[in-house]
């Protein structure tokens, strides 16, 4: 698990809220982490928690998969982390 991945879920275990995560990833795109990457990342985190799976379902995979949307840019413009869909 790398840095990114590793804050992330030590912010769930903490029940962060959707604007915390925001504020971790807007802070790691500072850092130069770019939108495909921390896509990917949270791709893997989500897998790591088991969030693929209906039995596995909780606030946690559904508080990443919200931070997931907001990074791919499925929110209207001005939710968007980065200025771009992954879509576009």
């Amino acid at each position: 698990m790398n840095e990114f991945q590793h804050t992330f879920i030590d912010a769930l275990g903490r029940s962060a809220n959707l604007a915390d995560f925001v504020v971790i990833v807007q802070e790691f795109k500072a850092r130069r982490l770019g939108q495909h990457v921390a896509y990917d990342e949270l791709q893997m985190a989500r897998l790591y928690m088991g969030c693929q799976t209906d039995d596995r379902a909780n606030a946690n995979c559904d508080t990443l998969e919200a931070v997931m949307d907001r990074v791919w840019g499925y929110f209207s413009r001005r939710k968007f982390i980065w200025p771009d869909s992954l879509t576009d």
